[in-house]
């Protein structure tokens, strides 16, 4: 399997991410990887390399030229695009290779595609129309959201909901360029009784000191995490999460954690509205739009009622079970 992914301070890493997840799976069974990416993070690119045979390092203005001559000397058996930057001229020239084709999609936003397969995770994606080859395959919505392999040993993990909630973990993306985790940690600190808060931070966060200045004068019990490989640890220890609406949202439904989600991106919107219109999770839109007593009334209304903590948790386990990586990799050897 060749895979091309980018992971950058601009884009974040949810591409990358979900990538290594079926990667993982691939070497699983036995397969081999090559990688193709633009990384600017250290520790990303060290994870990618730890999954890969080979890794390809471009330049952020790489063309598909430079990646169809990889392709020439790899002889991969599939290849993987996972970037809004492949647009329809970029997947026509890497589909011309003759090999099979897998383009992960968010939100049907380009006028043509040209794959074998369209994969798109998210809940509801069923209702996108995609304007693609006839011989394309579709892989549409959570039965093949790409769990990382650290989430395999959680399979049929059913989460106990406490009478009180008080562990909180916020989790803003693996980049968060806005700072996002800043301002929910200051709305944190409007909330009226005593929290115990986990904040993971991604090795494409910039803004690692500025969040740690915040967490050192809360009222709160705040926990710095850099880098951390072991989130299924904390969505186990979470009563409730925060989190942006990207791919972290497949794994904390996954592990059954009442969640609030906002909207950091264009492409979250469906994906948020959708799962809130469900009642699979609450959600607090966009977060530019939001100020902190909104944000204080969602949290301390989750805090404070089991029964609707409950509610979250029966419904949103039911979609993720865990199994979309090896989905994935049946339909490419189909």
């Amino acid at each position: 399997m060749l895979i091309r992914a980018d992971a950058t301070r601009d884009i974040g890493t949810g591409h990358v991410m979900r990538c290594l997840a079926l990667a993982c799976s691939w070497k699983k069974q036995g397969g081999e990887i090559a990688w193709v990416t633009h990384c600017d993070t250290k520790k990303i690119l060290e994870r990618i390399k730890q999954n890969s045979s080979k890794v390809y390092e471009l330049s952020r203005y790489s063309s598909s030229e430079e990646t169809i001559d990889i392709i020439g000397e790899e002889s991969p058996d599939c290849i993987v695009l996972d970037g809004y930057q492949f647009d329809t001229e970029y997947q026509k020239g890497i589909s011309e290779c003759g090999i099979k084709l897998l383009v992960i999609d968010d939100y049907a936003h380009l006028d043509k595609y040209y794959a074998d397969i369209i994969l798109n995770q998210n809940f509801g994606a069923d209702r996108f129309k995609y304007n693609a080859l006839p011989q394309t395959k579709f892989l549409l919505g959570t039965d093949y959201a790409m769990l990382r392999s650290e989430f395999f040993n959680y399979r049929g993990y059913k989460k106990e909901i406490k009478n009180k909630a008080e562990n909180i973990l916020v989790t803003m993306g693996g980049a968060d360029a806005e700072n996002h985790t800043s301002k929910m940690l200051d709305a944190l600190n409007l909330v009226d009784v005593s929290l115990c808060i986990k904040v993971p931070i991604g090795a494409n966060n910039p803004h690692l000191n500025s969040v740690k200045a915040i967490a050192d004068k809360s009222k709160h019990n705040i926990e710095i995490i850099y880098d951390s490989q072991d989130m299924p640890a904390f969505m186990q220890w979470a009563d409730v999460a925060i989190s942006a609406g990207g791919t972290t949202t497949w794994e904390l439904l996954f592990m059954g954690v009442p969640s609030v989600l906002c909207i950091t991106t264009d492409n979250q919107e469906d994906i948020v509205n959708s799962l809130n219109r469900k009642g699979m999770v609450l959600s607090l839109g966009w977060i530019m739009q939001n100020n902190y007593l909104d944000i204080v009334s969602i949290l301390q209304k989750l805090i404070a009622n089991k029964s609707l903590r409950e509610e979250l948790n029966n419904r949103c386990q039911t979609i993720v079970d865990g199994m979309g990586t090896e989905r994935v990799i049946e339909a490419l050897w189909q």
